[in-house]
């Protein structure tokens, strides 16, 4: 009996983490977000998840608009750092690397630092972490 309840309990555990997933959002983002020119507005509106750290509401149409937004600062983080081309599966390549880009224009590295910024409040969405 005790074996039994003690399975149902873990059970019961497991499956509240698969009740607040790292993409669910929870309410507001209360805390602030060091950035010079980010807006976090239209797509890239962000939300608390269940870890209460910020993610986007809707972080496919994030991902494209950083595509869009910051397609000359992933060309030259790819090309400072000898990197693939920009994908989910090096996205924290990209993201610590930005945070290091030196050799090149203050806007870019402006935009790197922001670039950064967004990559982390993206993966602070996605189930794998």
């Amino acid at each position: 009996m005790k074996k039994g309840i003690a399975l149902l309990i873990l059970v019961i555990l497991c499956s509240g983490c698969s009740l607040f997933p790292n993409n669910k959002c929870m309410g507001e983002y209360k805390d602030k977000i060091i950035s010079n020119q980010l807006t976090f507005k239209g797509n890239y509106a962000i939300c608390e998840n269940p870890k209460k750290k910020p993610i986007f509401k809707d972080d496919l149409k994030a991902m494209e608009q950083i595509k869009k937004d910051y397609s000359e600062t992933l060309t030259a983080v790819q090309e400072a750092f000898h990197l693939k081309s920009f994908n989910d599966s090096n996205l924290e390549d990209y993201k610590n690397y930005s945070n290091q880009l030196t050799a090149t224009s203050e806007e870019i590295k402006k935009e790197a630092a922001d670039l950064s910024t967004l990559l982390e409040i993206y993966q602070n969405g996605q189930n794998t972490k």
